[in-house]
């Protein structure tokens, strides 16, 4: 059993854990969820055994907690405007004269 992070999703938590991608399907069958879905910040999920030791093991011995969930329109205050080349669309903010 673990508690989910801030921002991790059910592959996330396999990476982590189980030090394998794959181990995601049996982790969302386990916990009845699908592999989209949202988990809330410290859901409690049961997990399958490890499959990658190396792997599950570098991120525990690194203290490596992998939140590809977290966005970042979440690290910021929702009244800041995000910029940058990234996020201009010509025509409307990138003006070509």
């Amino acid at each position: 059993m673990t508690k989910a992070e801030q921002g991790q999703n059910i592959l996330d938590l396999a990476m982590q854990y189980c030090g394998d991608a794959s181990a995601a399907f049996e982790i969302a069958l386990l916990n009845g969820f699908s592999l989209t879905d949202d988990l809330a910040a410290d859901e409690v999920l049961e997990l399958p055994p490890e499959v990658d030791i190396p792997i599950a093991n570098f991120f525990r011995n690194n203290n490596l907690v992998p939140a590809t969930g977290t966005s970042i329109l979440s690290m910021g205050s929702p009244e800041e405007e995000i910029g940058g080349i990234e996020y201009w669309a010509i025509g409307e903010t990138f003006i070509v004269s």
